[in-house]
């Protein structure tokens, strides 16, 4: 019975909330949304207490929902942060490679003389004429 003294108590606190927005309205011309849009407040106010009363397992079932939705949501993202630390080793690995590779090879000096190898494929000879 307790619920219903709260219940109550919520609903008479909204409709004084609902009464001084109506009366200290901006327009005269938004009274008619603001009292529609007040009274579905007010209706999905006086439903919820009903429909937990009557279909209380239902409405109970959604915690369980929520809170196995909570668990599925707090895996995945520790599943992302393995992967992201995963990534992170892999980019680290393959930076320290690159940079050991530069290391190896240093560029030749400009003084330093070059070695060029070039191969030329023998020409046959053949016939030309000319018209």
């Amino acid at each position: 019975m307790q619920w219903l003294y709260h219940v109550i108590g919520q609903v008479g606190i909204f409709l004084i909330c609902a009464q001084t927005l109506i009366h200290f309205r901006p327009r005269e011309s938004y009274e008619k949304y603001l009292k529609l849009l007040l009274s579905v407040m007010l209706l999905i106010q006086l439903l919820q207490p009903l429909l937990t009363v009557l279909g209380g397992d239902e409405i109970a079932g959604t915690g369980v929902q929520a809170a196995e939705f909570a668990e599925e949501i707090r895996t995945v993202l520790e599943q992302a942060a393995v992967q992201t630390e995963q990534t992170e080793d892999e980019i680290q690995a393959v930076t320290d490679t690159a940079a050991e590779v530069t290391e190896e090879t240093e560029p030749p000096d400009a003084s330093d003389p070059v070695k060029i190898r070039v191969e030329i494929p023998e020409i046959e000879e053949t016939e030309i004429k000319i018209r």
